[in-house]
């Protein structure tokens, strides 16, 4: 919808390559492990952890949400070739694609 793909950042290759569900879950593991990690903590029963466990939990939320993914964010938008960590991760790149939305979510007529 906005005019970009995730292709492989593959040398040489003569035609873009879509990436593989590999490459898309490396690709996505900066922004989704550190949260999702974190969040799980809300799942365990009170008590179960030490109450520093769960304090230090938390200040690690509060820096990945405060600091790490900003500067991820800010990582994709000052770089000429637009590369989060995740992109370097995966070996993936992004690209202009062409969208045509003149049959958007068409429907098959039988």
């Amino acid at each position: 919808m906005m005019g970009l793909q995730v292709v492989r950042a593959e040398a040489g290759a003569e035609f873009e390559l879509p990436i593989s569900i590999m490459q898309s879950i490396l690709r996505n593991l900066t922004l989704t492990v550190p949260m999702l990690c974190l969040q799980l903590t809300s799942l365990i029963p009170t008590g179960w952890l030490p109450a520093f466990v769960t304090e230090v939990f938390n200040i690690l939320e509060a820096v990945y949400a405060i600091i790490v993914f900003p500067l991820e964010s800010y990582r994709a938008y000052s770089r000429e070739d637009s590369l989060r960590l995740g992109d370097k991760l995966a070996h993936t790149r992004i690209i202009e694609s062409l969208t045509n939305f003149d049959n958007f979510l068409s429907r098959q007529k039988n």
